[in-house]
Formats: C-alpha cells, sequence, structure tokens
C-alpha cells in the first residue's frame, strides 16, 4: 500500500479490462466516500491518471458526541443536513451497488465502459453466481446504462436487486436496477435534477419516492418514518430495508439512511458495544458486500480482515471478534449457495421457467443429491 494526496492509502489494483485491455491502477481503502474509488495510471502502458468514484457510504445521522438510546431516539440525537431546497424520501433497495464508468485512453478518448462494485472490476465469469452473470440481462433491460454513460461521461451508480441477486430481503421478481446517483469525475455527486433528466432521456429505473418536503427540519420526519418501518417490518421477516433521505441542493444531493431497528448497526458507548449481539441480517448483509467486492476466491484471513472493517464502522473491535466463528460458518454457507446457483440459473434460462417441478429435473443431472436439495430451498425460499 502507498498514500495517495488525494485517495489516501491505496492498493494495488491491475487488472484486464472486459475487451482485454491491460489497465493499471490504485483503488483506495479509505474507509470513507473515497472507498473503492480507483486512480487508473495507464492502459496498454500508456499513461492516463483517470480517477473513477462510486457512490459515497450511506450513513446514519446519528450524533457521534453521546452515547445513543436506540429505542428511545429523540431530535436532538441525530444531525441532518441544513439548507437544502427540498427533501425526497427514496426507497432503499437491497442488493448489489454497481457503478458504470468509461475508461478513458492516454487522449482523454472513452474507449470502453466498465461495470464495477465498490472494490471489484466486473470483469470476468468465474464457478460461483455473481452480480457479472446477470449484465446480458441488466444490458437488454436497460441498453441506456451504456449511452448514458457515454453521452454524459459520468459515472452512474445502479442498485441491482430481486431474486436472481438475493441479499436479505425477499423479492418476489427476478431483476430490477435502479439508478442510484451519478458522480463525476471529481467525486461530485450530480444534483436530483440531472438524475430525473438521465432517467427520463435513457430509459432508467429510479426507486420510488415516497415522500417529499421543503420543510428547514426533518428530524421529526425521520423518526416518524423509522417508527414506521419498525412496525412493518418483524424480526424474523423483513419487508423493506429503510428508506433514503435524499437531500436537494442546486448543484448536488447528500444521502442519509433511515433503516427498521432491526437491521440498525448500533452506535453504542464502548462499554455496552463490547457485549453487542450483531443481528444475523447486518453480519449476513456485511458477508454479502465482502462476496460482491470480489472476495470469494480469498483466503478467510483476507475475508474477515474485509469484514472487521465494514463492521467496525458500527461497532468496536471487541464485540466484533466476538462473532468470528459465526461469521466464518456465514460465508462458508454464502460460497456454497452462489456455488450452486449458477446451476439454476442455467436451468431457468434453458426451460424458461421459475417453476420447481420444471428446473429441479434439469439441476438434478448436474449437482449432488445434497446440493440439489440446496438449490430446491433456493427456488422456494429466494435465497
Amino acid at each position: 500500500m502507498k498514500k495517495h494526496p488525494i485517495l489516501g492509502d491505496v492498493r494495488p489494483y491491475n487488472f484486464i479490462s472486459p475487451a482485454g485491455r491491460e489497465v493499471t491502477a490504485w483503488m483506495s481503502v479509505e474507509r470513507d466516500h473515497r472507498l473503492g474509488a480507483l486512480l487508473i495510471e495507464a492502459v496498454n502502458g500508456e499513461d492516463t491518471g483517470q480517477f473513477v468514484y462510486g457512490i459515497p457510504k450511506i450513513h446514519y445521522p446519528y450524533r457521534r458526541d453521546r452515547e445513543i438510546d436506540l429505542e428511545n431516539v429523540t431530535p436532538d440525537d441525530i444531525v441532518l443536513p441544513t439548507g437544502y431546497e427540498r427533501v425526497l424520501l427514496r426507497q432503499k433497495v437491497d442488493g448489489t451497488n454497481v457503478t458504470w464508468f468509461g475508461l478513458l485512453d492516454s487522449r482523454g478518448e472513452m474507449i470502453e465502459i466498465i461495470p464495477k462494485t465498490r472494490q471489484a472490476v466486473l470483469n470476468k465469469p468465474s464457478e460461483m453466481h455473481s452480480v457479472y452473470d446477470l449484465l446480458p440481462d441488466v444490458y437488454e433491460m436497460y441498453p441506456g446504462i451504456l449511452q448514458a454513460v457515454r453521452e454524459t461521461r459520468l459515472n452512474l451508480s445502479f442498485e441491482c436487486y430481486g431474486y436472481r441477486n438475493p441479499h436479505t430481503l425477499v423479492y418476489d421478481f427476478p431483476l430490477q436496477v435502479s439508478l442510484i446517483v451519478a458522480i463525476d469525475d471529481q467525486g461530485r455527486l450530480r444534483p436530483w435534477k440531472d438524475l430525473v433528466a438521465l432517467a427520463e432521456k435513457y430509459g432508467l429505473h429510479t426507486p420510488q419516492v415516497i415522500f417529499e418536503t421543503d420543510q428547514p427540519d426533518v428530524r421529526a420526519e425521520w423518526l416518524r418514518f423509522r417508527l414506521e418501518l419498525d412496525e412493518r417490518n418483524r424480526p424474523d421477516k423483513l419487508v423493506d430495508e429503510g428508506v433514503v433521505f435524499t437531500f436537494c441542493y442546486p448543484d448536488t444531493i447528500e444521502l442519509v439512511k433511515c433503516k427498521t431497528k432491526t437491521l440498525e448497526e448500533a452506535h453504542m458507548s464502548v462499554m455496552a458495544a463490547e457485549q453487542a449481539e450483531i443481528p444475523q441480517e447486518i453480519l449476513f448483509k456485511a458477508i454479502c458486500r465482502v462476496y460482491d467486492d470480489g472476495f470469494a476466491g480469498e483466503g478467510w484471513d483476507v475475508v474477515w480482515g474485509q469484514l472487521k472493517a465494514e463492521l467496525m464502522e458500527d461497532y468496536v473491535e471487541v464485540a466484533v471478534d466476538r462473532h468470528l466463528h459465526r461469521a466464518e460458518k456465514l460465508w462458508h454457507w454464502k460460497l456454497r449457495l452462489e456455488t450452486v446457483r449458477p446451476y439454476i440459473e442455467r436451468a431457468m434460462k434453458e426451460t424458461g421457467s421459475r417453476e420447481l417441478g420444471v428446473v429441479m429435473p434439469m439441476v438434478r443431472k448436474w449437482l449432488s443429491k445434497e446440493n440439489t436439495n440446496l438449490a430446491a430451498q433456493i427456488l422456494i425460499r429466494n435465497i
């Protein structure tokens, strides 16, 4: 690793692009808005110096200077942006975030459009299922994605979700791809009017806008939606992940998340946090993020380092370390799921069906009895 004046701590991240170009790059490992940002130094040996930013991490608005009682949060416990024109509440969807960006040559010409998750370029298939396998269907659903990147030269960040790319929520539709933010080459989020114009011009989908207001203080609204989420969700069945408060300014937007307590990361005192029990949904969500970021082929030590970094944004190290063995079991469960899923995808594509009685006879030809049973569970329960 080395230190970069803009991206902070960076690690080498050289890769072959989907079209076969050799890319020399560095990736930021800073746990802030820069996480996963790329500095592309050269393409096919020619200097470029391109910066590529993705969606910034979205945080809760809890104050950090006091202990927060999550059961009795008050307006004084949260700090929200001010000075905005209006606030939109958008549905928070649960899937893999993918950013499409244009790869530039030494003359600044766009020569290829590349999709990436936060910490992995999607450039090749593997033996396990990933969002890479969904790209042909994504492009068929929304051909405007590639056109929009080519014509605007913006990085466009989408959430890919549905039962073909499951995380913690159970969806009853196969796949949706929703535009979340547009980012320029300086890492700035484009304003809301630009997102609306992009969606309209290029035929892109955006998450549902649930509510909007221009009132100057929406802390009470944030708390109200948090309570509504608690009423709709149960610990044993999540029906939605939450909402994203989108604060609209003339030249940008700011994002703040609001989730049900079932999924809230704990912001507690160190003494209380040492004994914190990390909910299964949060642990699995972190595992899904690490998997999506291309660490499936790494040893457990590397994976655990990534998981710890994810979880320690909201829990103290002592609490995270207590969940090491539980996390390792969940990680191997995730790998097993994604090893089986390609066979289901293949059978669904060849049969044109998702019905158990149609898909499973074909899957049985390819898998062991144990994995055939797992495939049936995946189909029945959308896991």
